[in-house]
């Protein structure tokens, strides 16, 4: 429900915002968003203060954990009729989940990623690893007994929970995704 673009041909929210945000020079705002609507607002001259940024995860961690979003090449290609129009495309890869083989599927995810999009031309790029605050981290894996996203070794920091590893598995991915983007742009 806080992904305003999937909702956009109910609610025309996003657009809202883009309006808002395109009166103020001074204001940057982010439209997070695992949609494929990009459609939606393609009609919408881009706005300088706003940034589209797409969740994105490996194909396998789609159809494994996020089965009712958009499959990873719906998004990909709505990014890249977002960057061919002009706009902001942010890269947000997060949550890293930690499952069985993750390197290699991440490895290949990424390579996916900038065989679809041009490096050159993607905003930035956000990688975080699966975290979560510890009371909802409590009361979720108590109720899902069904998944291995809380098999591994966690550790809390500030109230949030984190994989033990959390720096190594981060590194990793920005080692992998710094072979397509530069570094500049990669924040972890």
């Amino acid at each position: 429900d806080t992904d305003l673009l999937s909702f956009e041909g109910l609610i025309p929210y996003t657009s809202h915002w883009i309006e808002f945000a395109r009166k103020y020079q001074n204001l940057l705002i982010e439209i997070r968003t695992k949609s494929a609507s990009f459609n939606r607002i393609r009609q919408l001259k881009p706005a300088a203060q706003v940034i589209l940024a797409w969740s994105l995860s490996p194909a396998p961690i789609v159809r494994r954990y996020e089965k009712l979003a958009p499959r990873l090449e719906s998004r990909l290609s709505a990014a890249a009729k977002a960057i061919e129009c002009g706009w902001k495309v942010r890269l947000s890869l997060e949550p890293i989940l930690k499952v069985e083989g993750w390197k290699e599927i991440y490895s290949h995810f990424i390579d996916e990623v900038f065989e679809v999009l041009p490096a050159d031309r993607i905003y930035d790029v956000n990688i975080g690893a699966f975290r979560m605050s510890k009371e909802y981290y409590k009361k979720v894996s108590r109720m899902r007994t069904d998944t291995d996203v809380f098999a591994y070794p966690v550790e809390v920091k500030n109230g949030v929970v984190s994989y033990k590893d959390e720096y190594e598995i981060r590194n990793f991915i920005f080692s992998r995704v710094i072979q397509h983007c530069s570094k500049e742009k990669v924040f972890i």
